[in-house]
């Protein structure tokens, strides 16, 4: 099942699609219609769901629970995957193709596979199958835009809310099930996003909701979001700087598609490295993955947010985010002094501050938000990853929690 995944995804999305789209549009009925006459057989379940379609009939294995019609897909079709992989609509990459591998690597990366076995497997493979046409270096500037992509995603979404003008309407994204109307799937959205489409699972529509006072609305434009991404030693620790590494990525996607401005720190007990306001969020990102590893970091750094927040202080713009992503093992936490003075210094613009906790335990970020609170922030927010929870960071080990 999982080798053919993108088979059986396909067959099963064809399925769910071509169905509704043959209740809707007449051309779009005819045009299946034509289709279905000329095909020498029903074996392959989206062409049976099509040729039902037509007579306004649904297949009894068409059900509302996505996962159980794959189950079903894949037990109708096991024997013959193989044979039918080059005749289904699907986008196969050719062997060799350096996106194509990249992209696996990133699939293995979040299956938890480490980093080197990964590398060595892909160099192997660049050696045995793809001769002399890729070079390393290309394959690992395409594997950077592959896990780029894979991160600048929806679903977790609903946790960055940044703090702009409140208005009578708020725009957000829901899901598109099968029965909504077919106009409102955003098609290209979706296949931007995941590749490979589920009907009520990753397929998004826009939804305008009330905004009610106090409620701050997601828009085109007007937020501003600073992040400061912790590459201290510490952060080896369970993969934690591998959670932090996507948290930001999540986060520039989030930006881009919202078109908010955004600033980006890494530090450790220095400002490592920074980039000042800008709305070219895929440049800022590849920069940022090229430059995030605590591996590289000198052994004797520790963790200080007070240098990158001082730098920040310079070109702090109102009612920014500051999207500070740590274990939060912060060598101020005993003596607090130089950290209220550092975030002091932006209180009367006042900022919204989100602690994103990557940590196994949350006993720190409380007296983090304590000394946030004391500097003048009145607007903390805190949201927990515990990194021993998933193999990747998901909405669904993302807990949101009062600091």
């Amino acid at each position: 099942f999982k080798r053919y995944f993108t088979i059986i995804a396909n067959i099963t999305y064809d399925s769910y699609i071509d169905y509704e789209l043959a209740q809707k549009y007449d051309n779009v009925h005819r045009q299946i219609e034509d289709y279905v006459g000329k095909l020498p057989s029903l074996e392959v379940p989206c062409d049976e769901a099509r040729a039902l379609a037509i007579k306004g009939e649904r297949p009894e294995w068409l059900k509302d629970d996505v996962v159980e019609t794959m189950l079903y897909v894949f037990q109708r079709l096991r024997h013959r995957l193989q044979q039918l992989a080059p005749k289904v609509r699907v986008h196969i990459k050719p062997q060799g193709e350096a996106r194509a591998i990249a992209e696996g690597m990133v699939e293995l990366l979040d299956e938890g596979y480490p980093w080197e076995w990964i590398r060595e497997k892909a160099e192997e493979y660049l050696r045995d199958l793809a001769g002399k046409r890729i070079r390393w270096s290309e394959l690992v500037e395409t594997y950077v835009d592959a896990l780029i992509r894979s991160r600048f995603n929806f679903i977790i979404k609903i946790t960055f809310e940044p703090k702009i003008a409140v208005s009578e309407v708020r725009e957000t994204w829901d899901v598109w099930r099968l029965g909504d109307p077919i106009d409102e799937l955003e098609f290209h959205e979706c296949m931007r996003t995941y590749g490979i489409l589920v009907p009520g699972c990753n397929t998004l529509r826009r939804a305008l909701v009330p905004a009610r006072k106090g409620i701050f609305r997601r828009n085109r434009g007007g937020a501003k979001i600073a992040i400061l991404a912790d590459c201290s030693g510490s952060m080896l620790d369970y993969r934690k700087w591998v959670y932090a590494r996507d948290a930001v990525l999540m986060l520039l996607g989030f930006a881009m598609h919202y078109r908010y401005e955004a600033c980006l720190s890494i530090f450790t007990n220095c400002n490592v490295w920074s980039h000042e306001w800008t709305n070219s969020h895929y440049d800022l990102a590849r920069c940022f993955v090229r430059r995030f590893n605590p591996r590289r970091m000198p052994p004797h750094s520790y963790t200080s947010p007070v240098q990158s927040l001082a730098w920040l202080s310079n070109i702090v713009k109102r009612d920014v985010t500051i999207y500070l992503i740590s274990d939060m093992e912060l060598a101020e936490l005993d003596k607090p002094g130089e950290l209220e003075q550092a975030l002091n210094k932006m209180a009367s613009y006042n900022p919204r501050l989100v602690l994103f906790l990557v940590s196994r335990s949350r006993r720190t970020v409380d007296r983090v938000a304590g000394i946030a609170r004391r500097a003048g922030l009145g607007d903390v927010k805190g949201y927990w990853v515990n990194p021993l929870e998933a193999k990747k960071l998901i909405d669904e080990v993302i807990k949101e929690i009062n600091v």
